[in-house]
């Protein structure tokens, strides 16, 4: 019922995540070590092509459902009135960071696995402000294939 109003509420966490952090990152990535961007793509469930970005869409909205309801409202809500929202946040986002790891040089997966902690970070900044796990949802799926888009078009 309240999405428009807390997406309007947060809007600029939901920009920040969900259409800016993701190039960003990638260029930061790619600037670092180049072999970083071969790394997300090898740990990614499906090619990396135009055609298994349109086809895997609709299961990817599904899979950060889980994501979020486990991250967000399992990790996240259950642990906020024990320990803050700040602490929450930063658990459960290095527990999401961590559920993303993929074998690989340390560095990279380093890297790696940080840039999926901040925008956890950012994901847990949109739910504890708006206890809207639809609104931290479509950030993150708008960041996800905006990713997708500049891994394919872009790198």
């Amino acid at each position: 019922n309240t999405f428009w109003v807390d997406l309007q509420a947060n809007w600029f966490w939901f920009v920040l995540v969900g259409i800016i952090s993701q190039p960003v990152w990638l260029l930061i990535e790619r600037a670092i070590d180049p072999e970083i961007i071969d790394h997300i793509i090898e740990r990614l469930p499906f090619p990396a092509t135009a055609g298994g970005l349109l086809v895997y869409v609709i299961p990817l909205a599904f899979a950060l459902i889980g994501e979020e309801l486990t991250h967000r409202t399992l990790i996240q809500g259950r642990l906020t009135p024990f320990i803050g929202a700040t602490a929450a946040i930063l658990v459960a986002s290095l527990v999401f960071g961590i559920s993303h790891y993929s074998p690989g040089p340390f560095a990279i997966v380093a890297v790696d696995i940080s840039s999926i902690v901040f925008d956890s970070i950012l994901f847990g900044i949109i739910y504890a402000r708006s206890n809207n796990l639809i609104v931290s949802w479509a950030a993150h799926l708008l960041g996800d294939i905006l990713g997708l888009v500049c891994l394919i078009f872009v790198m």
